[in-house]
């Protein structure tokens, strides 16, 4: 063997092992390397969005079904020479209006009609959303210069800014779009159940 071998270091063959429960808070890891927090954002983002888009497929597919169903009651309702009770049909028309009514506010889009602005050193209310543009906007365009370069200055900062939006959404969807398209859900199933049980029980021909 060579003098200049064995001068030469030899390679690392393993890296040392990182003991378990080490790296344990988020200031643990290189916010500059961890793609792995951009990759959990970003999806939570998209799964958000289809689930918005997915409520309001379903509400216009509902909503279609009961302007059917409504136009079809008016039509029983509004026929005197139709023998038999008009309950059952009344019945229809309800629920119908009913479940249009929250399909629409399920896909009805939040927006205040007198546009508040903050001012420069205004406290900003619970709930502000630096990336959400309903409350962005509220903002003079300095300030909001100004908080974005502040949260731009490093990837903590952004992570928490996109943690507050994805919150905020989340909240929206299931409090705007699922809670009211689940009662009309209900209010159109129940529509065919109680028309359905009224036309056998009062008799919807003679």
């Amino acid at each position: 063997m060579s003098e200049d071998s064995e001068k030469r270091p030899h390679p690392v063959d393993d890296p040392a092992p990182v003991p378990v429960g080490q790296l344990q808070t988020y200031e643990d890891v290189d916010p500059y390397s961890a793609d792995h927090r951009d990759y959990v954002l970003m999806q939570s983002r998209v799964n958000l969005m289809a689930s918005s888009q997915m409520a309001d497929v379903k509400a216009n597919l509902i909503l279609t079904l009961s302007a059917i169903m409504l136009q079809f009651g008016l039509t029983k309702v509004t026929n005197h020479e139709l023998a038999g009770s008009h309950v059952p049909y009344w019945a229809v028309v309800i629920g119908s209006l009913l479940t249009i009514i929250l399909c629409g506010y399920s896909t009805l889009p939040t927006a205040s009609f007198r546009l508040r602005q903050y001012g420069d050193n205004e406290p900003l209310p619970k709930g502000f959303s630096l990336l959400f543009f309903g409350s962005f906007t509220r903002l003079p365009l300095p300030r909001f210069k100004r908080m974005m370069h502040d949260m731009l200055s490093s990837p903590p900062r952004t992570h928490d800014a996109i943690l507050d939006e994805l919150y905020g959404h989340g909240q929206y969807i299931q409090r705007k779009k699922y809670l009211p398209l689940r009662l009309a859900y209900i209010a159109f199933l129940s529509t065919w159940v109680v028309s359905a049980v009224l036309y056998v029980t009062l008799g919807g021909v003679d």
